[in-house]
């Protein structure tokens, strides 16, 4: 009289949990090997922390999908393999490093506009390392949305001297919130 459906969702889950991963690794791949930065530093961590930590709940779902484990069995392995997984990441990466990729750098000053493309700029930009104070350099970067942008770095002299093609603007950005500037 009823005929059973398949339960669909569990299928999505798991895989939809996968494309998100994938999405969070090549994210992490594109960041780290091509000039495109994120200037906003949550969506920043979600990917980053999705690549790292998404790793254990991806593997353990292949392997429950391979092996046909029980409830309980996947969740004392999926646990396990989070924990371990961790334990290997925090002892070899550490905490620095993590800290190090999850901060943005800020442009504090703009320097040159590019007289064609107003979103090219020559700037110096900051970024927050914790107790070791704050590190900085000269960028030219093209702002292609709000919390995207290209960026190269230059050497201090190109980005305080440009030449004809660019508008001396000398702007100053209180991204830190530093009273009295």
């Amino acid at each position: 009289m009823f005929e059973s459906k398949p339960n669909h969702y569990f299928s999505f889950a798991k895989y939809g949990l996968f494309a998100l991963w994938f999405v969070a690794v090549i994210s992490v791949l594109l960041l780290e090997t091509t000039p495109l930065e994120l200037n906003v530093a949550r969506p920043k961590a979600f990917v980053y922390l999705n690549a790292v930590f998404g790793l254990p709940f991806v593997l353990t779902f292949w392997l429950n999908r391979q092996f046909r484990l029980s409830k309980a069995k996947t969740i004392i392995f999926g646990s396990a393999l989070f924990v371990s997984l961790l334990a290997v990441g925090v002892s070899s990466l550490g905490i620095w490093f993590v800290f190090a990729k999850l901060t943005v750098w800020k442009t504090t000053s703009v320097f040159y506009r590019h007289k064609d493309n107003p979103q090219v700029l020559l700037a110096e930009q900051m970024k927050d390392v914790g107790a070791l104070g704050y590190r900085r350099r000269f960028v030219q970067t093209v702002e292609l949305t709000s919390f995207l942008s290209y960026t190269f770095p230059v050497d201090e002299r190109s980005a305080t001297e440009a030449g004809a093609e660019w508008t001396r603007v000398d702007e100053s950005r209180n991204v830190f919130g530093w009273k009295g500037v």
